[in-house]
């Protein structure tokens, strides 16, 4: 269990950025509002600046891996890039007009989000609320998931403004993240501010994309055990003949947005050689089938070149969906490191030095 010093300076770290609050007039749990009062609100600034109604890759494999969310939502519904706001954590969003929500969903490397989720509901992270006034709740509750784990939630209404008691009403949840020792704390309200919240859409939301967890068959016990032989792993020639077809592979998918493109025109008429985008890379993991278990953005410099550029790498990489001739390693995943040079990617494995 963390300490209260430990969470306050947690508290302090999140910081307070969130789009949009949810305004409402009167006490009603989620009906339309009835009087469109002009008061002096509490203002939120913008969460993510991820393309409308399209998924975004990299909020996409963050989802996949730790929330085990599936990697498309319906229609309606999009994931939203969310790092800037809550960097070094990681995290995405899920927005939709049609529903009227937006939600933020955060990855702690513990337990925290499911174990002091009331502490989160007293001032949410990344939410703008009234100093010393406290919240008022309006319905809590636990919902057993597909996965088979629990959720808890607690939705409250907070002042949005002092003059005329408007609320906006919030809603915190917390479950158990896919990878084991963690959890995911989620943060939702509404998309428009004009119309009321409806937390259920959340809750339907959550329940739709998270996956069933695999059975564990338990196998009886053999009379006689044998030994498993060493596995035996791939040596560093046939490793950087894996590189080189990945590569290729990778490339015949890659497609570069104009702005890239330009870029990489520019860099070249100038400097006589191609662009190396030295500031953005993408580690990608596979298990020993080829198959994608990991997607990892490296960006250093989060302008809007490089953003477009390792979005491109991302899509890339999972339009090849299962690479052949995957390398046998000690560990269950080989990572490998792909680079942007001019209009092609270049790999080299996570543990090169350089490419």
């Amino acid at each position: 269990m963390m300490s209260a010093n430990s969470f306050r300076r947690l508290s302090l770290s999140l910081g307070t950025t969130l789009v949009s609050l949810l305004v409402l007039s009167g006490c009603g749990g989620g009906g339309t509002p009835t009087d469109a009062k002009k008061v002096e609100a509490i203002q939120q600034p913008v969460l993510s600046d991820s393309q409308e109604g399209r998924d975004d890759p990299i909020a996409s494999a963050i989802a996949v891996e730790y929330a085990g969310f599936a990697k498309k939502t319906p229609e309606g519904f999009w994931y939203a890039d969310t790092k800037k706001t809550t960097d070094p954590s990681k995290s995405f969003g899920i927005f939709s007009k049609t529903s009227n929500l937006q939600a933020l969903f955060i990855v702690f490397d513990d337990n925290t989000a499911t174990e002091m989720l009331p502490q989160f509901a007293g001032k949410p992270p990344y939410t703008n609320v009234y100093d010393g006034i406290n919240r008022i709740e309006d319905d809590n509750g636990e919902e057993t998931l597909r996965s088979g784990d629990k959720m808890k939630w607690i939705l409250s209404q907070y002042p949005l403004s002092l003059k005329n008691g408007d609320v906006f009403r919030e809603m915190v949840a917390g479950f158990p993240s896919a990878v084991e020792g963690k959890s995911i704390l989620v943060i939702a309200r509404s998309y428009d501010p004009a119309t009321a919240f409806n937390h259920r859409h959340v809750l339907f939301i959550i329940d739709t994309l998270i996956k069933e967890k695999e059975k564990k068959v338990e196998k009886e016990e053999e009379v006689v055990k044998t030994e498993e032989p060493e596995k035996e792993l791939t040596s560093s020639e046939d490793i950087d003949k894996f590189l080189e077809g990945a590569a290729a592979a990778i490339n015949e998918n890659l497609s570069l947005p104009d702005l890239v493109n330009k870029a990489n025109k520019k860099y070249k008429s100038a400097e006589g050689k191609d662009k190396a985008w030295k500031e953005t890379s993408l580690v990608v993991g596979i298990d020993s089938e080829g198959k994608l278990r990991s997607l990892a953005d490296k960006t250093r410099v989060p302008t809007e070149e490089n953003k477009q550029a390792v979005k491109a790498m991302v899509e890339a990489v999972q339009a090849v969906g299962q690479f052949k001739d995957a390398p046998i390693v000690k560990s269950d995943e080989y990572k490998f490191v792909v680079h942007l040079k001019g209009s092609e990617v270049k790999l080299k494995s996570l543990d090169a030095e350089k490419f």
